[in-house]
């Protein structure tokens, strides 16, 4: 019988994001009598769901001191946990080569498999950071052995002109497909009737450009009331509504944003859920007018929703599965943003909600993981 593997992964925290998910959904499906995993956190705030059901399905979780301000105090207690951990794949998941201190560790313990996995397109770290990733990036040939990316971006902001390997991010496609009892369900658990619903799903931060949307929905709004012919906050026809899904550190910003344009009838923050398949589901028209992205796990999932999408052309064309995207560039103004969504809302057509699987199997979720697992059996 071949011996488990044992893996550490290497991320910032457990939540929310792409990197989170994309490594918790192919640890729940992965043999875990053959890989196991462990977590070495830079950072003590995670989701405490998420980090109770690692420790549940076996894995040890360390928090080490912040980096860089505790910089010596977290190398200490990386080489302690490497040098008796017996690991031997060292999986670190980041946005830029900032971060390398594991690796190099990894190397001096004779880890033979050092993996660097690139889930974006830049970092919103600043001058700084940057110049630390690209004078990093001249020498990850001497403490990485396998380069992994989310898709060609990223692959290409993390390696330069290496050669790297794409590795999907995946979801549970099952559980994103269109339900109209669902849908009804969700609308009516938020009271929102028969409004017209756009989305958005992703962390409250500056890389999603919220304000922008916001910008672009307070113009959508007038519109609206301008050709229903009623400018006193009345409509026979249905309203829209904002449903921005996700927490982050521009909530408060953001809520005054809403104020400042007078759209609390029309915006609504629902906070990190646990239901995100379902409120895609409840809207009609999903939005993500981000500065950058690596490969959107939110985008694939709204594609799998069967949800029109509506786009910025700095997010990669990898992610085009569905046929109902499109992308536009963010400097091209507030106006065409306001025109297409506007387009939607009047089409007369209605939206054909399902979809082909099998345009989605390389996002599949049990093809991605049970590639996971082949390739950490494999390496050496």
């Amino acid at each position: 019988m071949a011996k488990k593997r044992k893996v550490l992964h290497v991320l910032y925290s457990l939540n929310s994001g792409g990197a989170e998910s994309f490594i918790l959904n192919v640890y729940r499906n992965i043999d875990r009598s053959k890989v196991g995993f462990d977590f070495l956190l830079r950072s003590p705030h995670s989701n405490e769901a998420y980090l109770e059901e690692v420790k549940e399905m076996g894995s040890k979780v360390y928090v080490t001191s912040a980096y860089p301000r505790r910089l010596l105090r977290n190398a200490m207690e990386v080489s302690k946990i490497i040098k008796q951990g017996g690991y031997e794949i060292v999986h670190v998941h980041a946005n830029s080569l900032f971060y390398v201190t594991p690796l190099i560790l990894a190397k001096m313990y004779h880890v033979p498999c050092r993996i660097v996995h690139s889930h974006n397109s830049t970092t919103s770290f600043g001058v700084l950071c940057k110049s630390v990733h690209y004078f990093n990036r001249n020498f990850i040939d001497f403490f990485v052995t396998h380069k992994l990316a989310c898709g060609k971006l990223a692959g290409k902001w993390m390696y330069g002109n290496r050669k790297f390997q794409i590795v999907s991010n995946a979801v549970e496609i099952d559980q994103y497909l269109f339900d109209e009892d669902v849908r009804n369900r969700k609308r009516e658990e938020l009271g929102i009737g028969n409004r017209f619903v756009v989305g958005m799903v992703g962390r409250l931060s500056k890389q999603k450009n919220h304000e922008f949307m916001l910008k672009v929905f307070s113009r959508f709004v007038k519109q609206y009331f301008s050709e229903s012919g009623n400018l006193d906050g009345t409509s026979c026809k249905k309203q829209p509504l904002l449903l921005l899904v996700g927490e982050g550190e521009l909530r408060n910003e953001l809520e005054e944003m809403v104020k400042k344009y007078h759209l609390e009838k029309y915006v609504m923050f629902t906070g990190q859920r646990q239901d995100v398949n379902e409120l895609l589901m409840a809207m009609d028209l999903f939005v993500l007018p981000s500065f950058y992205e690596g490969l959107p796990f939110a985008l694939v999932e709204a594609q799998v929703a069967g949800l029109p999408c509506l786009v910025s052309d700095t997010v990669t064309d990898e992610v085009t599965l569905s046929g109902k995207i499109e992308y536009l560039p963010i400097s091209i103004g507030e106006k065409i943003w306001v025109d297409r969504m506007m387009k939607k809302y009047n089409s007369d057509e209605k939206e054909e909600r399902k979809i082909h699987k099998k345009k989605f199997r390389k996002f599949d979720i049990h093809h991605v993981s049970k590639a996971m697992q082949n390739f950490y059996e494999d390496v050496s």
